[in-house]
């Protein structure tokens, strides 16, 4: 039986693209020691680790500002990060396994030895594998296994996924995907099978989600109208909610609020206050969206670093055709989350290689990519064409992974001018490199948070 079973798994092409997928992690891990923790963001989200459990002082009284973190200290005298500790949460199982590692070496980094580094890497790494896992069981109910396992093959490699998930798996993005995959397989299953264990994991991965990243509430809308296209399905929809027993419906919304409970005490504590803005003066500018800055400029935009993403725009006509039971909350969440993603004071969302803030869009931009791959793969001929465009695309990003992982390609003052400078080159002459600075075009942070945003 077992034997028969190892088989049948490595005759199945999912599973292929998934240790694909594996390997690459196994075979870059040395990335992460470039990166490190000690790089603005990242170190946020992990700083409430250590701060915890080697230091035993969440209010951040024992801050080295040689360490870099964005620490600011209320009236209370205590102090806190900018970010709230979501990610310390998804990050905790590969400390801890750290912890044990440097215990039994004896060694004492306070948190910050590559014994960490390696083990909250595979940890976010277990979490991309884990979603892309789920991802795939919903792609299969509509699409064949060929075409699934090309998808998330394709969504891995020729994406900025792949950046987040190899060289700054530290960052939310990878985390936040990898919740949206589990949201969007909970979401689906519930209303098939009614299961409590699937509303329940749904909840607390909707709460966990908004945790992170405030602006992932806005999943909302795939959870209330993915399946539904017509009247009687919606009808259908309300008529579940309403027969649940009402206990069921109470410890969910408690599921879904206390992450950010648990961080409102944590606020209280610190600040006196339950809720603290941390963002201060940043915040949105609702009446004027960059959208088409953030697909087009050479400032992280979305469709010049992840071109292969056309693809799935172009998908939305294809589902459409194919599945309207998953088109209409697609749809209209992909474009609720672009105007409001776009309307942040720093569209580019600096510090970035490609539009990160995407990343974790595309677990449900992986449905209109199946459709199109689908498309491709009617005929021999479609198949040729897919494979070759997949290899270009592939090659492009891990080109310009490389690029960005070097600073070939700036992290936020790219132009056009820059782009063609540096297109395709894993290194740049001491000429190269000035010829480049020399057209970088720099934000001015302090006007762009006032709303002079056109850069």
């Amino acid at each position: 039986m077992l034997k028969n079973s190892s088989k049948a798994i490595f005759k199945n092409p999912i599973a292929w693209a998934l240790i694909i997928i594996l390997l690459v992690r196994l075979f870059t891990m040395k990335t992460v020691l470039d990166t490190g923790f000690k790089n603005h963001d990242m170190d946020q989200y992990y700083s409430y680790l250590p701060a915890l459990i080697e230091h035993r002082d969440l209010t951040f009284n024992f801050h080295d500002n040689g360490r870099g973190y964005w620490v600011k200290y209320y009236e209370t005298g205590k102090g806190c990060p900018k970010f709230t500790f979501g990610i310390a949460i998804m990050e905790l199982p590969g400390y801890l396994l750290g912890f044990i590692i440097e215990k039994i070496t004896g060694e004492n980094s306070g948190g910050y030895s590559n014994y960490y580094l390696w083990s909250v890497a595979l940890n976010i790494m277990l979490y991309v594998l884990i979603g892309l896992a789920l991802l795939a069981k919903i792609l299969s109910k509509y699409f064949s296994k060929s075409v699934v396992a090309i998808t998330i093959l394709s969504l891995f490699l020729c994406t900025n996924l792949y950046y987040y998930s190899l060289l700054q798996p530290f960052m939310s993005h990878a985390s936040l995907f990898a919740i949206n995959c589990i949201i969007l397989y909970t979401s689906i299953r519930w209303f098939e099978s009614h299961k409590n264990k699937h509303l329940f994991i749904l909840a607390l991965a909707f709460g966990m989600g908004v945790l992170i990243r405030p602006t992932n509430a806005v999943v909302i809308i795939v959870i209330s109208l993915i399946g539904i296209y017509n009247k009687e399905i919606f009808m259908q929809r309300i008529s579940l909610i309403r027969t649940t027993p009402i206990w069921k419906l109470i410890f969910a919304l408690l599921l879904v609020l206390m992450p950010f409970g648990l961080q409102s005490i944590y606020w209280r504590y610190i600040t006196g206050d339950f809720f603290t803005y941390t963002y201060q003066n940043e915040g949105f500018f609702w009446t004027d969206p960059k959208i088409f800055q953030q697909w087009f400029s050479f400032r992280n935009g979305w469709l010049i670093y992840s071109p292969f993403m056309v693809f799935s725009l172009v998908g939305f006509y294809f589902l459409y055709k194919a599945s309207k039971n998953l088109f209409f909350a697609i749809f209209i969440y992909f474009w609720v989350n672009v105007y409001i993603l776009s309307c942040w004071w720093l569209w580019p969302y600096t510090g970035a290689f490609g539009m990160r803030v995407y990343v974790e869009s595309y677990v449900f931009l992986a449905l209109p990519l199946a459709a199109t791959v689908a498309c491709f793969y009617k005929n021999l001929v479609g198949k040729v064409v897919l494979t070759l465009l997949l290899i270009c695309f592939s090659i492009l990003n891990t080109v310009q992974t490389r690029q960005a992982k070097v600073a070939i390609i700036h992290w936020s003052d790219n132009t056009f001018a820059s782009y063609k400078i540096v297109f395709m080159k894993l290194s740049l002459t001491e000429k190269e490199r000035e010829e480049r600075d020399k057209v970088l075009k720099s934000i001015d942070y302090k006007k762009a948070c006032n709303g002079e945003r056109d850069f």
